[in-house]
This record gives structure tokens, sequence and C-alpha cells, in this order.
């Protein structure tokens, strides 16, 4: 926690490690094992080493703790936050080299998509290619950048709309009235819009690049995006379904839905031409340009921002009204409160008269000048997801003893010891398919077992669990 800006704290939580059930640990190592075993091959040549380096297993859901020790050997830190936290406070984070990590895990019904962030996605996906300094550099660069970036009331609305949604999706027992209700408040938000912001325009080159971005050939490309990474279904698609296009600034005419796979991606040839892109679009934000550009931008937010002048004095708050003349400043409105350079707080609206002062803006930029000297202008209520309640007792002591077989495999009496499992899942568990994938793989030769799963396969009417048998299945063998 020292290393934290005071400001990101209140966004830290606990990874509480004893509240992982046997079936979230199964749950990850189904999707690790997928995963991994496609990757190795189709994915940047980092990814994994990167698991090695930045302690991440295949076979268990990673202490953060443990991760944040790994990636401070390369400069890097990790921290456990609670699901979707503000993109700004995630660009600080990231601006800082400290890695925010949800810690929950996705339910077993959402295996192949969770709609909240989770550690499967934050670490596995996002943690490996750290290890490559050309995209180390890139993500730094860009978390500068975005760190500065305006962004609008509109924005902050559609952020607390899809953290609602994901919530509630994620959240055991919800109703279809009230994922319904949600899906509709998102739609209006969005449909609401009326001008892309600094911060939406951040929020692209990020999806294109950090989450769902490919690198090298047009013809041969390699996965790097963390989207992809953590993603089954996702990860094999990319390569074959969506459109692929040459990287270039230009994906920022392209923006994205967050609940449906891309019609398109971009491969980029290098991380540095990542980079390069970065510098063209940061050309065009208001903390590079200043000038009368730089207020309309901070005008229009209506959020708080920081108007910089020529003499370094600075003014942050919600910009309400200025006059500009031959790039000369006049005047300043600010709504209730304005922080003047930094220290001085006026808690009342407070208009500026500059027209004597001869000063330009030389800078304008979202946020405060100062967070510690600022009143938190952005509530924000840690939500941890609710864990599942656990459906059968029985199956989840179950999959606590094949974790332990697993481990002890070598130890005497192993076939009876894997009779006895077998007995137990029939009698108690014999719809599970997780675990009856977990049996299997101890003993590939069980023709009855994989009969049975097949059974299981042909009976539901769950797609994803179609899917997920048939790649056990094929995974296994």
């Amino acid at each position: 926690m020292k290393s934290i800006p005071n400001h990101l704290e209140r966004y830290v939580v606990e990874q509480d490690y004893s509240k992982y059930t046997n079936e979230d640990q199964a749950v990850w190592r189904f999707i690790m094992r997928q995963l991994f075993a496609f990757l190795k091959i189709h994915a940047h040549p980092s990814y994994a080493e990167g698991l090695k380096q930045t302690g991440i297993s295949i076979n268990k859901i990673p202490e953060i703790a443990k991760m944040d020790q790994k990636l401070s050997d390369f400069g890097w830190r990790a921290v456990p936050v609670s699901g979707f936290i503000p993109p700004a406070a995630f660009m600080s984070f990231q601006a800082h080299r400290i890695l925010p990590i949800a810690s929950e895990m996705r339910s077993l019904k959402n295996i192949l998509y969770t709609p909240a962030p989770d550690i499967i996605h934050e670490a596995a996906g996002h943690a490996p290619i750290l290890i490559d300094e050309a995209f180390t550099n890139y993500l730094t660069a860009y978390s500068e950048v975005a760190k500065n970036a305006i962004i609008s009331s509109e924005d902050m609305a559609l952020y607390e709309a899809i953290r609602d949604l994901s919530d509630i999706k994620e959240k055991p027992g919800a109703t279809s009235a009230e994922i319904e209700a949600a899906s509709k408040h998102l739609e209006k938000v969005s449909s609401s819009l009326t001008y892309v912001s600094e911060a939406q325009l951040l929020g692209r080159m990020n999806w294109w690049t950090a989450e769902y971005g490919l690198i090298g050939s047009l013809d041969d490309p390699k996965i790097f995006g963390a989207g992809l990474l953590s993603s089954i279904g996702e990860a094999r698609n990319c390569l074959k379904g969506p459109k692929h296009l040459e990287f270039t600034i230009d994906c920022l005419d392209y923006n994205y839905d967050i609940t449906e796979q891309q019609p398109q991606l971009f491969v980029a040839k290098d991380f540095n031409s990542l980079t390069n892109a970065l510098d063209q679009m940061s050309e065009q934000m208001a903390f590079r340009l200043g000038g009368e550009k730089a207020l309309k931008k901070a005008h229009q937010a209506a959020t708080v921002c920081t108007v910089c002048l020529s003499d370094d004095s600075t003014y942050s708050g919600v910009l309400t009204s200025y006059e500009i003349e031959n790039e000369k400043i006049k005047n300043l409105s600010f709504k209730s409160p304005c922080l003047i350079k930094s220290t001085e707080l006026k808690h009342e609206d407070s208009s500026f008269d500059l027209a004597d002062s001869d000063l330009t803006v030389t800078s304008v930029y979202g946020g405060p000048s100062s967070f510690e000297n600022y009143p938190q202008f952005e509530d924000f209520v840690a939500k941890r997801i609710t864990k599942n309640p656990i459906d059968n007792i029985k199956t989840e002591d179950l999959l606590g003893k094949i974790r332990n077989f697993r481990k002890k495999k070598l130890e005497k009496n192993t076939a009876q010891n894997l009779k006895n499992l077998k007995s137990e899942y029939y009698d108690h568990s014999a719809d599970h398919w997780l675990a009856g994938l977990e049996l299997l793989e101890m003993d590939t030769n069980d023709s009855e077992l994989k009969i049975h799963l097949e059974k299981i396969k042909d009976s539901s009417e769950d797609k994803d669990v179609q899917t997920c048998i048939e790649l056990g299945l094929c995974l296994v063998h």
C-alpha cells in the first residue's frame, strides 16, 4: 500500500483466498488448460513465459500478493480491486505501473464469458505480456496519456450503467426482469451519447490494442490482447472469424460493443507501432493543445478538469463558462468547488476576471490538479460480487478430493482411490460435467465415463455446456 497514491487507496480491497471454492478452482483450471493449449501456439511469444514470470499457475487461482512480488522483479506491482473501477482510476494505477486485478472468480454458468471483470481476465489476460519491454513501454505511455484525458458526464453515466448490468448478471439469484431492466437502461444511456469524448477515444485505443489486439502479419497474426487471452471462445474465433485490418490510428473510427464478439480486429506490425499511433492521437488532446479548443472540450464535458495558464497557475473544477480573445484568456467561471494553484479551495461558484493578465491557456486536462486537496468528486462504493451458494455440498467436497488426489497421485492405492472417487461422482454428482472431465483426465481410458459425458452434452440445451464438454473431451484425448 505504501506505493499506492492516496486517491487510489479506496479502490483496493482484500483478496480473501479462503472464499474461493473447489468449484472456483476447477473452473480456473479448466479455462487455463484450454487457453494454454491453444495460446502456447497462437499467442505472442511472451505469453507462455509471461505466465511463469508473473506467478500464474494453470492449476490454481493465483494469490495477488505473490503476483505482486513477481511483477516487482520487472518494475510492476499488482493490487486486488473490486470489479469495474472507474476508467480514470484504472489508468492512474497503470500510469504508476500498478496492475489492478479484480479478485472475483467467474461462476460455472459464465465459464466461457463473464459479464464482470474477474481474476482470469485481469491476471491471466493482462499480466503475461507485461514481460515484453516494448509492450510495457506502450502501456505506460498510454496510461500517462489516458490519465490526462477529459472524461465527460455522459461517459460516467455509461460507466455506471455498464457496471450495474455486469454486477446484476453475475449476482446469484438475479431475475430476468432485473437483467432486462439494467440492459434497457444501458441501451438508453448508450443511445443518448451526443459526442465522442477524449476518454471514449482512449477507450477505443485500449480496446483495439491492450484488450483485443493482434500482432504480426495480416496472414499469420498472434494474440496479445487481454480480452482474447482470457476467453476460450474468442481466442479460438479471433484468428478466423473477424475481419483483420492493419492497425493504424484509424482504429479510433471504430466503436465497439462489449456484449458481442467484434466484427473486425486490428493487427499491429509490432508494439512500437502502437506507441506511434498513441503519439499521433495525443497531439489532438486538450492537455497538449491548450487554447480555446481545449477549453471547449472541458466545457462540453461538464466534469472536473484543470485549466493551466502561462504563468503556471491552475484552476480545477467544472468549467461553466469562459471568455477568450486572440488566444488571451479573459474570464474563467467554475461551479463549486474550485481549486486554485493546487492548494486554495473555494467552496462557492467562482468567476475569475483575467482580462488584464495577458495570459494564455497552455493546457487543459481531466481531473483536479491535486487529488489530495480536492474534495472527492467521484463517489465509488466497492462492490464485492456475492458468491454463488454451493448448490451441492457433496459435489463441492468431491471436487476438493479430486484436487487432493491430483496432488498425491503417486501415493499407494491410487487405483482404488480413483475408483472410489468415480463411485462418489456417479452417486452424487453425475450431472456435473466439469467434475466428470476432471476424473476422465486422470483415467483417459475410461470409456464408460466418456460415454456418460457425451450423453450430458447431447441432452443439454445449454450451448456453453455443449462447447465445454466437447473441448474438454478433445483436450483429454
